[in-house]
């Protein structure tokens, strides 16, 4: 049908009046079936599309709202809000690496978008815990598919069936049920869940429960996991419009159908799908009293109709204010939640203060609403409320973030800035924060700027250069480096520098490089304007670094820290005195007309930027005696070193070639300046002595200015020759110009400042012979003979009588020029400034470290402050006590991953302990953990080996950084230690366990060969030779190092003959006092995260058939969000989930709790938390596999059981249960702990051993490390 355009707009408007009410109204099915009627007729409504999402999404159908949101983004693709919406649907969905793609696009449109980053953040929390408790959804197929569907296969034949099945889709349909379901089955919940006598055949095996649930347990309707029970009622009454079905029927349409379509088997589930983990507080909803109120008998409402009513509706209706409580007080914040969400800011709020007026201090509220205020810009209560939450236990980092940004929008961005470092304290391995604060400090030097410049015309200079200077000093102060790394010897130098002017360029920048590349350094240049990251990714090169003339601007203040924080030596370089108001700059007249008043105030402002950084630096360097001498004054107690300008090859190709004639015709006078100042001062003493001289000698003289030219019209109008070069000239130009002189002038008059300036304008023409009538500076006072290598003169007629004087005389201009170019020779030679640029490095680092220690690598995919996983606590721990008490014998450097870098493969440094860290971003992909070999990442540590040159290198875990990172260790023949701490070295599963099966999966290197026999290297499995690569790296170690002898086993029957046992240590924890009940419970913790391997799912298995009076149970989520708290039964046991806590706040985690329950199922390298429990006075429950329960003794301090089956655990369980006053009281502890020092020292040893082994190969030409200088 076609509609003609009026009447076409008509039915849309109709149409979508209709959509728009049904929606007000949440009828969310008629939305969208009017929504479908408008985009049939116009399906290029962007906005419409985004309607029709909400509708189908409201119903549960996100499949269809994911598809809605999609094209209203092919239409509208730069709508952050829209990104939103499909964000969430996808988290929905499970597809988390999508979700996280399309919020971040919402985030490049709308970086302050706080629903956006809030979304962000659930989701990768979400994924943190399904990583843990679940295989990602798309690698089920290719991994643990083809044991399930063998296993299954064998099932069938010995159950005489004739079937066959050959992938998960046919196993799914054997049993009848969806793939979806068949995903979700947890054949060890269904094992514990079912297993009795009555089941004889019913064994703990995937297939045999697939096989037993297919035939017998949906008809039982037999739960398929965890809280996925059947409610048979529920389901009928909820999707089914109450048909007659039995349940069985009922059941396999769930099975099949209802699954995929985000149909729930329970009234929980339901709930949780709209709430969250909140659901847990639904029974404390009366939904009853709610369906009165709204005129409904709940049986014929339906539970799950009420529910949702309550939630789109009825939570907004003031009326029914007594239904909220503190037991159901997590409901309404789940709702309000979900309205801000959905961009329903006033409705969120309104649930928000009802919430906070029952419970004031919520935190999870506080935050939440502080969102919400944060987008209505309602900056100053969101801030109050955000002032709460950060000053709680455990508050996030985006609540730190928030509040700095709702104050910096108030106008207080010192504050803001100040919020900002505390969140950096608070969350120092966040990097995305330190970047953040950095940005602020930009935002309030700027602002602070603009501030001064008002104050300089009310109050002067001076009031508005401290406002300046206390800015830019607290920057400084509160960035600086605790405690920096010990320094090295200088090798190489980096020179960060102000380029701006060409000639200080010239002189202090490029001749600086080039007199440091001759003494034998090696050498960069960083511009300040942007060199800032190529500095930081390259400062681990360097051992010295000299910045020249820069402001502490934002940047500079960063760089410098930086440097210092590695142990660099810093230098602040300067040639003029712009660090000093006193002196700089010189008065406003001394300019004659060659800046603006806005130019000069920008002059006196920036001279507190150059105090400071002069203040951040090490040590100093002048270019003059009277510059060393103010710098002195200015920085009391710092070392300052002078450096004069000099010649250097550049000028040798010039004055090699000069051939001077003093027998012109005309007597050329040069004037070059660059810079527009002290114009005044050849106004008032040259213009006027060469006016005399002209009249002396008429037609004899010719006036050459060249650069910044002064106003010359008293000489023009005396009739004196003028020719004017403008602009700056390229040196080598400037010097063809100056050749053509008879005689150079240089004029300043005396003073303080002018004392400071170089000798620069003398030694450019005395390098060509022409002598210079100069004024009589301290500078010039100090280098010059009057009237023999140069003419001085302070007055005016001074400078009348050495122009006729030079004018005059032929011979006496050839005489003075050539003594000129001896003494330039002399005392400017490049050899002269080679030797003295060395002496001052020399001298300034003399008390660095020159006793050769040796250097150790410590290589882990992770450091502090990013302390992620156990073996990273255990490779700290290594590292502070090694430094601690063997600082005389090594030296130690580490490399890491970084986790949130910017850029793939970057390296920033800094300094931790005082040891040197060397972190390395790695690449943003979602199986980063399963890369073997990265040959960028190879590439990058290779250079980092070539600047540390250690002698030996410790590897750790070394995934992320990969293989490649071993490999370029033994291509440089450098020695190697690997420590053991998991299965990644020789299993496909970090834990060694099949996912599949839970046995124990080791590559069997003795077969590898076998694999290949008679068939070409593309014929082998890519896993074969990937194992093959580990094993070698394994073989070529000087020794391979595992944590306990019983992890050790396993590697020597890998046909490894280097593997040695160094056992862990316990750290330092602080005694903190156990807490005790009141109501004698006994409390048991779980803290290994929601991990399969950890033997979450066989802890939560042993108690939900069981029924425990006197136990309750705190499980440690990793992947929960700060400060949040939920609540779950585990058959009768109320069990709390808590977040991850911090490494130095374990010893109040432990005074929480009786009993530790460890029951890993994996056999652990070693486990420190069981021992770490110990020493804190806990009980112990751990497995009997590996190395945790090595110290457990059975009944003495815990127990040790078999992970097996949950029979073992049990038993203890009831026995504790049974007894609780003996669990509440400790257990005795170990007597003689090992230490974390005993393990340093053993390693200490392993160490003098790897190096005793391989002679120093310090003194090899192929170590650029320890090039010696030439």
């Amino acid at each position: 049908m076609v509609f003609f355009p009026s009447r076409r707009r008509s039915r849309i408007r109709s149409a979508r009046i209709d959509a728009d009410r049904a929606r007000d109204r949440a009828d969310w099915e008629a939305a969208a079936t009017a929504y479908g009627k408008v985009l049939e007729l116009d399906p290029a409504l962007a906005g419409i599309w985004v309607q029709y999402g909400h509708s189908l999404k409201e119903q549960g159908l996100v499949v269809d709202a994911e598809d809605a949101y999609r094209r209203a983004l092919s239409l509208e693709g730069n709508n952050f809000d829209t990104c939103l919406h499909l964000g969430h649907v996808l988290k929905v969905q499970g597809k988390y690496i999508e979700a996280l793609n399309v919020l971040e696009a919402g985030l490049r449109l709308n970086s302050d978008e706080t629903r956006l980053k809030t979304e962000f953040e659930d989701i990768r929390s979400l994924m943190e815990r399904e990583r843990a408790q679940h295989r990602l959804e798309e690698n089920i197929e290719t991994v643990g598919g083809d044991e399930i569907v063998s296993g299954y296969n064998r099932i069938l034949k010995a159950f005489g069936d004739e079937s066959t099945v050959r992938s998960l889709d046919e196993v799914a349909k054997h049993v009848g049920i969806s793939k979806r379901a068949l995903d979700i089955f947890d054949h060890e919940y269904y094992f514990v869940s079912n297993k009795g006598p009555d089941l004889p055949d019913l064994t703990s095996e995937r297939a045999s429960c697939l096989y037993h649930f297919g035939k017998t347990g949906i008809d039982h309707l037999r739960a398929i996991g965890f809280g996925y029970e059947f409610d048979e009622g529920f389901y009928k009454k909820t999707y089914l419009n109450g048909e007659a079905r039995d349940s069985r029927s009922a059941y396999r349409h769930w099975l099949r159908r209802g699954l995929i379509e985000q149909m729930w088997p329970n009234a929980k589930k339901f709930a949780e799908s709209l709430l969250g983990p909140a659901a847990e507080s639904i029974e404390h909803l009366d939904l009853d009293y709610y369906a009165s109120k709204r005129g409904h008998a709940i049986e014929q409402w339906g539970w799950a109709n009420a529910l949702r009513d309550f939630i789109e509706i009825g939570v907004l209706d003031h009326s029914l204010s007594n239904i909220i409580n503190r037991e159901n007080i997590f409901v309404f914040i789940a709702v309000a939640d979900r309205f801000a969400r959905s961009g329903n800011d006033d409705a969120a709020l309104s649930i928000y203060d009802r919430v906070l007026r029952v419970e004031p201090d919520n935190i999870h509220t506080l935050h939440k609403s502080s969102d919400v205020l944060i987008r209505k810009e309602c900056f100053q209560a969101a801030a109050r409320n955000l002032d709460t939450v950060i000053k709680s236990s455990s508050p996030s980092p985006w609540a730190f973030l928030n509040l700095a940004h709702c104050e910096a929008k108030l106008g207080r961005l010192d504050e803001s800035l100040e919020i900002t470092r505390r969140a950096m304290q608070a969350f120092p391995g966040d990097y995305s924060m330190r970047e953040r604060f950095w940005r602020q400090a930009q935002s309030l030097t700027e602002h602070t700027w603009q501030d001064a410049e008002a104050v300089a015309e009310a109050s002067g200079f001076a009031a508005a250069q401290r406002k300046i200077y206390d800015t830019h000093k607290h920057l400084s102060l509160m960035t600086a480096p605790k405690k920096p790394a010990a320094p090295k010897p200088v090798k190489a130098v980096a020179l960060y520098a102000n380029r701006h002017l060409p000639q200080c360029t010239f002189y202090r920048v490029d001749q600086k490089a080039e007199q440091l590349k001759n003494a034998g350094f090696e050498v960069r240049i960083f511009d300040q304007d942007h060199g800032l990251h190529d500095f930081m990714g390259e400062a681990h090169k360097f051992q010295a670094a000299i910045f020249y003339r820069v402001p502490a601007l934002p940047d500079i203040v960063r760089a410098i820290n930086y440097a210092k924080s590695l142990g660099i030596a810093t230098f602040y370089e300067i040639d003029d005195q712009i660090f000093d108001g006193d002196l700089y700059p010189p008065p406003f007249e001394n300019y004659a007309g060659m800046v603006t008043r806005n130019d000069y105030r920008g002059l006196a402002l920036g001279v507190p930027l150059f105090r400071v950084a002069l203040e951040m630096c090490d040590f100093a360097i002048g270019s003059t005696p009277a510059l060393v001498s103010q710098l002195e004054r200015c920085a009391p107690g710092k070392r300052v070193y002078m450096h004069r300008n000099g010649l250097d090859s550049r000028h040798r190709r010039v004055y090699l070639g000069a051939e001077p004639r003093y027998d012109n015709d005309k007597v050329t006078v040069f004037y070059g300046s660059g810079t527009k100042a002290h114009k005044e001062d050849f106004n008032d003493l040259i213009e006027p002595a060469l006016i005399a001289a002209h009249k002396s000698y008429p037609g004899k003289i010719r006036l050459l200015v060249c650069g910044y030219i002064p106003d010359v019209y008293r000489l023009r109008a005396s009739g004196v020759e003028i020719v004017e070069i403008p602009g700056m000239l390229e040196a080598e130009n400037f010097w063809t110009l100056l050749r053509s002189a008879d005689i150079n002038v240089a004029v300043l008059k005396p003073g303080k400042l002018t004392n400071t300036k170089s000798e620069i304008k003398w030694l450019e023409a005395a390098m060509l012979g022409i002598p210079s009538i100069v004024s009589r500076t301290q500078t010039y006072e100090e280098i010059l003979t009057d009237r023999e290598d140069g003419l001085l003169c302070s007055t005016l007629a001074e400078w009348e009588s050495a122009f006729k004087y030079l004018i005059s005389s032929p011979d006496t201009r050839q005489k003075i020029g050539s003594n000129a170019l001896r003494k330039a020779l002399a005392r400017y030679s490049e050899e002269h400034m080679e030797h003295n640029i060395k002496a001052v490095l020399d001298d300034a680092c003399a008390r660095r470290q020159e006793k050769k220690k040796k250097r150790i690598l410590i290589v882990n995919v992770f450091y502090p402050p990013q302390a992620i996983g156990g073996a990273t606590r255990v490779v700290h721990d290594n590292v502070r006590d090694i430094v601690e008490d063997y600082s005389d014998e090594f030296e130690l450097e580490v490399v890491c991953s970084v986790e949130g870098g910017d850029k793939p493969y970057l390296v920033r440094s800094y300094s931790l302990d005082g040891v040197r860290v060397h972190s390395i971003t790695t690449p943003d992909r979602p199986d980063i953990d399963r890369v073997t070999v990265d040959p960028e990442m190879g590439a990058t540590f290779g250079t980092l080996l070539d600047a540390i040159n250690p002698d030996v290198i410790h590897f750790h875990c070394i995934q992320r950084l990969t293989l490649s990172v071993v490999n370029e260790a033994f291509t440089r023949e450098i020695p190697y230690i690997v420590t053991v701490h998991d299965g990644w070295w020789i299993s496909p599963n970090q834990f060694l366990l099949n996912d599949v099966t839970d046995k124990i999966e080791v590559f069997e290197y003795s077969k590898a060969m076998e694999r290949i026999t008679g068939s070409s290297i593309k014929e082998m499995t890519d896993a074969a030779l990937m194992f093959s690569d580990k094993h070698a790296a394994l073989k070529s170690a000087f020794k391979v190092a595992s944590v306990s002898k019983s992890f050790a086993k396993i590697y020597e029957g890998t046909s490894l003959h280097n593997v040695v046992t160094i056992a862990n240590g316990l750290p330092k924890i602080p005694h903190i006092e156990r807490s005790r009940r009141d109501d004698h419970i006994v409390r048991i913790g779980f803290i290994g995260g929601i991990s399969k391997h950890k033997g979450y799912n066989y802890a939560r298995n042993s108690f939900i058939n069981t029924k425990f009076r006197n136990i309750s149970l705190i499980v440690i989520d990793h992947g929960a969000e700060p400060g949040s708290v939920r609540h779950e039964c585990w058959g009768e046991t109320p069990v709390e989930f808590r977040p991850k806590v911090k490494q130095s706040e374990i010893g109040n985690l432990f005074a929480d709790m009786d009993v530790l329950l460890a029951p890993s199922i994996w056999p652990e390298s070693f486990g420190l938390v069981t021992r770490e429990a110990n020493l804190c006075g806990v009980w112990v429950i751990a497995s009997d596999r590996g190395a945790i329960g090595e110290d457990v003794i059975d009944g003495v301090n815990g127990f040790k059981i078999d992970v097996s089956s949950p029979e073992s655990l049990v038993a203890v369980l009831s026995e504790i249960d049974a007894n609780p006053e003996r669990f509440l009281e400790s257990p005795p502890r170990l007597e003689n702990p090992r230490l974390s020092r005993a393990q340093a020292r053993e390693i200490a040893a392993l160490y003098r051993e790897a190096c005793l082994a391989f002679p120093s190969r310090a003194d090899e030409s192929c170590r650029r490390g320890d090039r010696a200088p030439r």
